[in-house]
C-alpha cells in the first residue's frame, strides 16, 4: 500500500507538495478506518492467537512508520494516539500516582516529543515492581529506549551540546542497557536541570539514585584483556562441544543408524575424484569445511579483535565512571546547604570508595582522588565523627593505590593520604584515628593481598614524609614527629611482609610468623584483631576450619574484653573469661596489665568489630567454621561439637535480649542438626564396636575348637 501511495505521488507530481495536500481527505479517512479496524481486531483477539496478533501488531507498526515518510505527520500521530488509546486496555495499566511522583514528563515535552513520551511512559509502568504480568516486556522496552538514545548520538543534528540537553530526561533502573541510558541522560542533561531535579527529590529517592550509581560502578568495571581472552576460549570450546554433541545426538552413539552413515561415508570416500560429493566428506555436518560457510562460522577471535574489545570496554568504563563522578559532585553541591546533607553525603562517600576499589584507569583515578580530597576537606566531620567505618575503608583504598606501579596514581594517593592525616590532626592536634586506621589497613594488606608491592609503597611513604617536613604551617607542631613515627611503624610492618614472602611456600612457618606478629600487638587490640583475622583467613584458605574457628574465637574474646569496658549490658559476655570452655588459652586476650591501652582513647577500638554487631558477626563466623570440619570423627572426638554449642551459648542471650526470633530459630535449628549427626555417628560407632567384639569372640572360639 505504501508503495502504491508513493507511485501516486510520483505520477501526480506531488512528491514536493506540502504533506497536508498530498492525499485527499476521503483517502485519509479510509486510512484512519483501516488502522482503527486492525487495532480493534488486535485487542479482541489478543488472548486467542497471541503469535499471529503479535505479527499483525508489528506489521501495523511498520506501516505507521512508513506513513511518517509520505503523509502529514500530525495525521499519523493522531493515528498512533488513537491506536494507543484502543490498545491501552491490554498493554499496560494507567500510570498510578506513586509512579507519577518518581517519573514525570512535562506537557511541553509530551507535545514536542510525542513518541518518546509514549515510550518513556510505558517504561515507567512496565518497570513498576508492583505491575503483574509485564516481566516479559522489560527487555523490549529497555532496548527500545537504548536504541532511541543511540540514534540520537549517531544523528548529526544532535551533535550540538545544547540540542542534546533538550532531549535529555530521566529513565529508571534495570539492566545494563538501561543503565547506559541513565548515564547518557546524566551526561547530556544541563547541570542546572540536574540540580533542580536533585533538589526536588526526597532523601529516600536521592539515596536510591546513589544506590543506582553504585550499581553502575560495578556494572561498568573494566575487565581487562585476560578476561576477554578467557571468555573467547570458553566460547570457542563451548561451540565445538555443542556441535559434537549435536552430531552425536543426530547420528546416535550406537546402532544401525550410525553404522549406515558410516558405510555411506566409506562409499563416498571410494567414489571417483570427479564425483560431486567424493571430495567433500561429511558435508552435511562439517559445514565449516565448505566454501560457502567457511567465513561465516568464526568462533575464535583474533588477538587484534580481543584487544579492540578490551579497548572499547576500557573506554566505556572510564567514560561511565567520569559521568558518575560528575553526578556525585553535583549531588554534593545540591545537598551541601540542606539539613539532610549528612544522610546523603554518606552515600556519596560509599559510591566514591567503591569506585576506588574497582579496576579503574589512571585518568579516572586522578579525578576521583581530587573529588575525594575536596569532599573530606569540606566535610571533615563526615569521616572523623559520623562515617568512621568508611574512614577505615578510605585508608585501605589509599594504601592499596600507594603501592601502585603507576607513578601518577601513587602521587595522587600519597597526597590524599597525607591530607587525610593533616585534617585529622587539625581537628584535635592529634591524628590517632587515622594513624590507627592506616596501620590496621597496612596490616590487613600485608596479611591478605597477593599483589602487594612493598617497594612502591616505601616510595609513597617517603613522599608523605617529605610533605610533612616541608609543610610550613605545621612545622612548629608535633605533626611532623607523629607522621615520622607512623612511617617508622609502617616500615616495620613492611619488614614483616618480606619475611612472610620468604615463607609463602611453607604454610606452617607462615602461620607461625603471623602468630608471632599478632603476639607483638598484645597491647594494641585493633592491630591484634587484624592479625588474628589474617591468620583465620590463611587457615580457611587451606581448609583448616578448626584452626580458623579458634582464631575467630580469640578475635571474639578480644572484642568482648574491650566491649565490656565500653558497654554495660548484662547480656553481653563479661570478657574473654566467658570463652574458656571453647579455648583453654583464650585468657591471652585479657586486658589486665598496666600497659594495656584504654578503649576510650582516640582511635582505639573504633573499628566496626568493637561493637555488639561486630561481636555477633565474629561468633557466627566461628560457629560456621567449627561446623565445616570435614572429618566427622575429628568433629566428635576433638570436641568440636561442644565448641559449637559453647559459641551458641554466648550468642543466644544476645539474640534473646534483642528479641530476634529469626536468629534464635536459625541457631536452634543448627544445634539440632549438629546433635542429630552426633547421635547418628555415635550409634554407628557403638554398632561397629559390637561387631568387632563379636568377630573377636568368634575367632577365639574357633581357635579353642582347633
Amino acid at each position: 500500500m505504501v508503495k502504491s501511495m508513493v507511485h501516486h505521488l510520483y505520477f501526480a507530481d506531488k512528491l514536493d507538495a506540502p504533506r497536508k495536500n498530498r492525499f485527499p481527505e476521503r483517502f485519509m479517512d479510509d486510512i484512519a478506518a483501516l488502522v482503527s479496524t486492525i487495532a480493534s481486531d488486535i485487542v479482541s483477539r489478543f488472548q486467542k492467537d497471541t503469535e499471529m496478533i503479535e505479527r499483525l501488531n508489528t506489521s501495523l507498526a511498520f506501516f505507521l512508520n512508513d506513513l511518517l515518510s509520505v503523509m502529514d505527520r500530525g495525521f499519523v500521530f493522531s493515528l498512533i494516539k488513537a491506536y494507543y488509546k484502543q490498545s491501552s486496555g491490554f498493554s499496560t495499566n494507567v500510570q498510578d500516582q506513586k509512579i507519577a511522583n518518581m517519573f514525570e514528563l512535562s506537557v511541553p515535552f509530551r507535545q514536542q516529543h510525542y513518541l518518546a513520551g509514549l515510550v518513556l511512559t510505558e517504561l515507567a509502568v512496565i518497570l513498576d515492581p508492583d505491575a503483574e504480568g509485564l516481566f516479559g516486556l522489560h527487555k523490549k522496552v529497555i532496548n527500545t529506549v537504548h536504541n532511541l538514545l543511540s540514534s540520537h548520538d549517531s544523528d548529526p543534528r544532535y551533535s550540538d551540546p545544547q540540542t542534546s540537553r533538550q532531549h535529555s530526561t530521566f529513565s529508571a533502573e534495570s539492566s545494563r542497557n538501561l543503565l547506559i541510558c541513565l548515564l547518557w541522560v546524566l551526561k547530556n542533561a544541563d547541570e542546572s536541570i540536574l540540580q533542580k531535579w536533585f533538589t526536588d527529590l526526597s532523601v529516600l529517592q536521592l539515596n536510591r539514585l546513589l544506590d543506582l550509581l553504585y550499581l553502575c560502578i560495578s556494572c561498568f568495571e573494566y575487565k581487562g584483556k585476560k578476561v576477554f581472552e578467557r571468555m573467547n576460549s570458553l566460547t570457542f570450546k563451548k561451540s565445538k562441544d555443542m556441535r559434537a554433541k549435536l552430531e552425536e545426538a543426530i547420528l546416535g552413539s550406537i546402532g544401525a543408524r550410525q553404522e549406515m552413515v558410516r558405510r555411506s561415508r566409506g562409499q563416498l570416500e571410494r567414489s571417483p575424484s570427479g564425483s560431486a560429493f567424493g571430495s567433500q566428506e561429511n558435508l552435511r555436518w562439517r559445514k565449516d569445511m565448505t566454501h560457502w560457510r567457511q567465513n561465516t562460522e568464526k568462533f575464535d577471535k583474533s588477538r587484534a579483535e580481543i584487544e579492540h574489545e578490551a579497548l572499547i570496554d576500557g573506554n566505556l568504563a572510564t567514560e561511565a565512571n567520569l559521568i558518575i563522578l560528575d553526578t556525585l559532585e553535583i549531588i554534593v553541591q545540591t545537598v551541601s546547604v540542606t539539613e539532610s546533607k549528612e544522610s546523603i553525603l554518606g552515600g556519596v562517600l560509599k559510591a566514591l570508595l567503591h569506585s576506588m576499589a574497582c579496576n579503574q584507569s589512571a585518568l579516572y583515578l586522578q579525578h576521583c582522588f581530587a573529588t575525594q580530597r575536596a569532599l573530606v576537606s569540606k566535610f571533615p566531620e563526615l569521616l572523623f565523627e559520623e562515617e568512621t567505618e568508611q574512614c577505615a575503608d578510605l585508608c585501605l583504598r589509599l594504601l592499596r593505590h600507594c603501592s601502585s606501579s603507576i607513578s601518577t596514581i601513587r602521587s595522587h594517593a600519597s597526597a590524599s593520604l597525607y591530607l587525610l592525616m593533616r585534617q585529622n590532626f587539625e581537628i584535635g592536634n592529634n591524628f590517632a584515628r587515622v594513624k590507627m586506621q592506616v596501620t590496621m589497613s597496612l596490616s590487613s594488606l600485608v596479611g591478605t593481598s597477593q599483589n602487594f608491592n612493598e617497594e612502591f609503597l616505601r616510595r609513597s611513604l617517603k613522599t608523605i614524609l617529605t610533605y610533612a617536613e616541608e609543610d610550613l604551617e605545621l612545622r612548629e607542631t608535633t605533626f611532623p614527629d607523629q607522621v615520622q613515627d607512623l612511617v617508622f611503624n609502617l616500615h616495620m610492618i613492611l619488614s614483616d611482609t618480606v619475611k612472610m614472602k620468604e615463607h609463602q611456600e611453607d604454610p606452617e612457618m607462615l602461620i607461625d610468623l603471623m602468630y608471632r606478629i599478632a603476639k607483638g600487638y598484645q597491647n594494641s587490640p585493633d592491630l591484634r584483631l587484624t592479625w588474628l583475622q589474617n591468620m583465620a583467613g590463611k587457615h580457611s584458605e587451606r581448609s583448616n576450619h578448626a584452626e580458623s574457628a579458634q582464631c575467630l574465637v580469640h578475635s571474639a574474646a578480644l572484642v568482648a574484653e574491650y566491649l565490656s569496658m565500653l558497654e554495660d549490658r548484662k547480656y553481653l559476655p563479661v570478657g574473654c573469661v566467658t570463652f574458656q570452655n571453647i579455648s583453654s588459652n583464650v585468657l591471652e586476650e585479657s586486658a589486665v596489665s598496666d600497659d594495656v591501652v584504654s578503649p576510650d582513647e582516640e582511635g582505639i577500638c573504633s573499628g566496626k568489630y568493637f561493637t555488639e554487631a561486630g561481636l555477633i558477626g565474629l561468633l557466627e563466623q566461628a560457629a560456621a567454621s567449627f561446623s565445616m570440619v570435614e572429618d566427622f570423627n575429628t568433629f566428635i572426638y576433638a570436641g568440636m561439637y561442644e565448641a559449637v554449642n559453647e559459641v551458641y551459648k554466648i550468642l543466644i542471650p544476645i539474640h534473646e535480649a534483642n528479641r530476634d526470633a529469626k536468629k534464635l530459630c536459625a541457631i536452634h535449628g543448627k544445634l539440632q542438626d549438629a546433635f542429630s549427626k552426633i547421635v547418628h555417628q555415635r550409634s554407628k560407632l557403638v554398632k561397629g564396636n559390637l561387631e568387632t567384639r563379636c568377630h573377636a569372640k568368634s575367632a577365639i572360639l574357633e581357635k579353642d575348637d582347633h
